[in-house]
């Protein structure tokens, strides 16, 4: 059992999450499949679903998705930090991105 991802699916957590806003002078609406926020320790933590078997091939896509998301919240959320994980659904692994 991934003790970290069990925190992630509590309560402090919600999924489906709608984000918009500009970035770049472009306006983005996005979803985030999860996204955890504990407002104590000022931490943020989104985790995308990924269901690929082979990791690389969109990988760089999903790095600069999960670079959106992260600086979207930092608009919403300033002064907490941003982690963002892919959440590998075919194994179940979660992985560190940024």
């Amino acid at each position: 059992q991934n003790k970290e991802l069990v925190e992630y699916m509590g309560p402090l957590s919600r999924t489906e999450v709608p984000i918009a806003g500009y970035l770049d002078g472009r306006f983005l609406s996005r979803r985030i499949d999860r996204l955890y926020i504990n407002h104590n320790t000022k931490t943020i933590v989104v985790i995308d679903y990924k269901t690929d078997i082979d990791k690389e091939r969109f990988y760089q896509k999903y790095i600069e998705q999960l670079a959106e998301y992260r600086r979207l919240l930092a608009d919403v959320y300033p002064g907490y930090s941003v982690a963002c994980k892919i959440l590998w659904t075919n194994d179940f692994t979660l992985e560190n991105v940024i």
